[in-house]
Order: C-alpha cells, then sequence, then structure tokens
C-alpha cells in the first residue's frame, strides 16, 4: 500500500503541474525551427555553393558550381559542369571530379554583367568574342547563375 501522504503529493502533483514542466513538455512539442537554406541545393542538374566552410572565407563566398548546359550552335548544347571560383569561371566535361578543362575566363574580362536570357538561360560575354550562352535547369537557376558571377565580377574589378 502507498502510503496517504505520497498519494496526496501525486494528486497534488497531476491537479497542478510545475509551470516550468510544462514549459518544457512545450518546447519539446514544438516544431523544430530550422533556419531556411539557401536555395543552391546539391543536386546533380544544379549550382551549389562550394562548402559551408568556404563561404565563411570572404576570398570564396562567390564560389558556385553546377551543372549547365553551353551553347554550341543554333539550337545544340552541350551539358557541362561549371565552376565559379577565385575570379575564373572554369567549364569541365560533364563528370564533377573530371580534370578535362574546356575552357576557362577571368570574370574581370567580361565585357558586362552576366544577363538572364530567356527563362532558364544567362549570357556572358567576353571581350573580342561573341557571347556564350547557358541553359540552366530552372529560371531560378538561372537567376542564381547570374547573380553569381555579376557578384564575382564586381569584386574582381574592385
Amino acid at each position: 500500500p502507498t502510503p496517504p501522504h505520497t498519494t496526496k503529493a501525486m494528486y497534488r502533483r497531476y491537479q497542478k503541474p510545475d509551470p516550468t514542466a510544462e514549459a518544457e513538455v512545450e518546447k519539446e512539442s514544438a516544431p523544430l525551427q530550422i533556419p531556411p537554406l539557401p536555395e543552391l541545393g546539391a543536386r546533380s542538374d544544379a549550382a551549389t555553393p562550394k562548402s559551408p566552410s568556404s563561404a565563411a572565407n570572404s576570398d570564396d563566398d562567390s564560389d558556385f558550381e553546377g551543372y549547365v548546359e553551353r551553347s554550341l550552335d543554333g539550337d545544340s548544347f552541350e551539358k557541362v559542369f561549371a565552376k565559379l571560383h577565385r575570379g575564373e569561371f572554369r567549364m569541365l566535361r560533364r563528370d564533377r571530379g573530371s580534370q578535362e578543362l574546356l575552357s576557362t575566363c577571368l570574370v574581370a574580362r567580361l565585357v558586362g554583367p552576366a544577363v538572364q536570357a530567356d527563362g532558364r538561360s544567362f549570357r556572358i560575354q567576353l571581350q573580342n568574342q561573341s557571347a556564350q550562352t547557358f541553359r540552366c535547369v530552372s529560371e531560378r537557376r538561372a537567376v542564381q547563375w547570374v547573380d553569381a558571377v555579376n557578384r564575382a565580377r564586381q569584386r574582381a574589378l574592385g
């Protein structure tokens, strides 16, 4: 048998629960608050930031990479892995780990800012060359590429 004073104490405890205990329960049952991530997901066909650790370094905060389609001639496109790093815009063969460099240019040598072409495409132009068009997986990705290239260009121009 339970002593009468224990039963009475338990009754009081459940009649008037400790307010701090209630607050703890509410905290635990509240939805977890996660800060939003930038819309730069790490998917094979998406533009992505290099890494969280490099974002902390002010020299690398313009790092950007991902798969895009490079315009070849007319309506044909070639899928490439594009990488924006330390003021250079590089295009590599299709594989992220590939070391086969297709082309590279300094963003400081762009004639003007990168511009969004139609919908999911963007365009850059080098000095003494025709404009190069790139097609992204979505319009949002194209906007992100334009922003990243223009930030890198501003940084390079001082």
